[in-house]
């Protein structure tokens, strides 16, 4: 999927662009995070597809099925994209501008898989920590996985952090059988 990534590049940093002048980066993330699941969907990609369709009813499609609203910009971007025919990149897009607004806001996401849902001093204790180890804010989302039978794992970026039980058991496993 390299080559989604390059090709998504300078879309992502042009809506980037806009986003930034317009003072609206929460408000392009979003937009384009709902465009990117839409575009992620079989039968979306499939109507969307449809030969019989002009430019302006793709667009009308996309923007009726957001439960989001689209600035003037955002509408513009999505027409260009509907226009060259590069609506499968938009997941790419939403994650490399995602990546562009941490970076300038200082922000990592990570993402924290518990075998219970996590209390609310415990998941501030581990952001904090987070936050310490990084060297910035951290949004963390829970995701609760049973068959991690206890501890947590954290993902952040490329990094992964395995505390749980499973990967204990699963490094016993190993050595035992090494």
């Amino acid at each position: 999927m390299a080559e989604l990534a390059t090709v998504a590049r300078p879309y992502s940093k042009a809506a980037f662009a806009a986003a930034e002048a317009s003072g609206k980066l929460v408000e392009w993330s979003q937009a384009l995070t709902a465009l990117a699941e839409l575009a992620s969907q079989e039968g979306v990609r499939r109507a969307l597809g449809n030969p019989h369709l002009s430019a302006t009813q793709r667009v009308t499609l996309l923007t009726s099925l957001i439960s989001v609203d689209l600035s003037t910009e955002a509408g513009f971007f999505l027409h260009m994209l509907v226009d060259a025919k590069k609506i499968a990149l938009l997941p790419a897009i939403a994650a490399q501008f995602e990546a562009l607004k941490n970076e300038r806001e200082r922000t990592v996401d990570a993402i924290v898989y518990s075998a219970l849902p996590v209390a609310d001093k415990q998941l501030k204790t581990l952001t904090q920590r987070l936050t310490k180890k990084f060297g910035r804010s951290v949004q963390v989302q829970v995701v609760v996985d049973a068959a991690l039978i206890g501890g947590v794992k954290v993902v952040v970026g490329d990094q992964v952090m395995n505390g749980s039980v499973q990967a204990k058991l699963e490094a016993l496993y190993a050595s035992l059988t090494a």
